[in-house]
């Protein structure tokens, strides 16, 4: 987090001591059926080829045109790079899979949740994701 008076230019900036969190934003049409327990994984940049199992914890149903400011004026649109964009909360099912691997604060990664209104397109998504995860090494840096 950083809390700044002129945009792009940081002037303090505040170091989290809790567990690292994973969320993970969607669009506002796929985001309508995703739901708390419904099944995921998640791969990230940093660690090419893996695939993990998670689980959805929490879906936020707030966009950021919703939010209001510090100053307590509220965010036009426009100011907004990725609009409509709903937060969702992502635990994964054995976190002690990623002690030791690089996973600074920040890290990008995909996040697919399965829905079982499309199963029938799960496996689909999971072959993308793969082959996502598999471009991590090909195209590294």
């Amino acid at each position: 987090m950083k809390s700044r008076i002129v945009p792009f230019q940081g002037n303090l900036t505040f170091v989290h001591r809790e567990d690292k969190q994973l969320f993970a934003a969607f669009k506002q049409a796929p985001a309508r059926y995703i739901k708390a327990g419904y099944p995921a994984e998640v791969t990230f940049n940093t660690i090419p080829g893996h695939a993990y199992r998670a689980h959805v914890v929490q879906v936020n149903d707030i966009f950021a045109q919703g939010a209001i400011t510090p100053s307590g004026i509220m965010k036009y649109p426009e100011q907004i790079p990725h609009n409509g964009r709903i937060l969702v909360k992502v635990e994964l099912d054995n976190p002690s899979l990623m002690q030791g691997m690089p996973i600074p604060s920040g890290t990008d990664a995909h996040v697919a949740v399965y829905s079982p209104k499309w199963e029938m397109f799960s496996i689909v998504r999971k072959v993308i994701l793969r082959m996502q995860s598999w471009q991590n090494w090909v195209f590294e840096g």
